[in-house]
């Protein structure tokens, strides 16, 4: 077996429908400027409207033979999938670049040659899977920014809590290994969330900005 080829099976994987093997894109990439460092992984749009975009990868294993490159191609429809409400470009440069490498021979089966739309089907499987585990995280998320969203500046300029408070929560939870492990930061950004929350209104600059309380009423005989 050859170094690449061994690099190839080192590739990690998660499963998917059936019991196949799937690496993700994010490892493909890295495969490829690590077997081909002379390589070259470009993408393009073909074709773009309001609401799809076509995409063209192609990969160069060796600039100085260009004539001997892999492509791949995928369309996205914006809006379509919860991915897709804001980042259906950006899902379809992904797909393309998977679907390139894996023409390549990256990160898929050695049946893929013969049957490529079944390994297609099952990116596509494994994408929608990770989407919908990653969904009910992504709503506790916009529902906890959506209330601090209304004090949360005043924290800020407070020095309670860092401008790029939003980002970097947002980002944690896209770095962790998996969906318990996002969820898992999901609470523990609520409980900072709480904290920033609960100091701020023990400040001065808060309690000024609130209505007086009202005294009880004295009645009269």
């Amino acid at each position: 077996m050859s170094k690449k080829q061994e690099e190839k099976k080192s590739l990690p994987t998660v499963k998917v429908g059936g019991g196949g093997d799937y690496v993700m894109v994010h490892h493909r990439i890295l495969a490829f400027h690590e077997m081909f460092p002379n390589g070259s992984l470009t993408c393009k749009i073909i074709e773009q409207t309001e609401n799809r975009v076509t995409m063209e990868a192609v990969a160069i294993p060796d600039t100085s033979k260009p004539e001997r490159f892999f492509n791949g191609y995928a369309s996205e429809l914006k809006g379509v999938g919860f991915v897709n409400e804001t980042s259906h470009i950006e899902n379809c440069d992904t797909s393309a670049k998977g679907r390139a490498l894996a023409t390549l021979g990256i990160g898929v089966e050695e049946s893929f040659a013969s049957d490529h739309e079944v390994a297609n089907a099952k990116i596509q499987q494994a994408e929608k899977k990770a989407v919908k585990g990653m969904k009910s995280v992504m709503q506790k998320f916009i529902k906890s920014f959506f209330w601090a969203n209304q004090w949360l500046p005043m924290a800020v300029d407070l020095g309670i809590c860092k401008p790029d408070a939003v980002n970097s929560s947002l980002n944690s939870i896209f770095n962790q290994g998996s969906i318990s492990l996002a969820e898992e930061k999901m609470r523990k950004i609520d409980e900072a969330l709480l904290n920033y929350h609960g100091k701020l209104v023990e400040t001065p600059e808060y309690k000024s900005m609130q209505p007086p309380k009202k005294g009880k009423e004295v009645k009269k005989n």
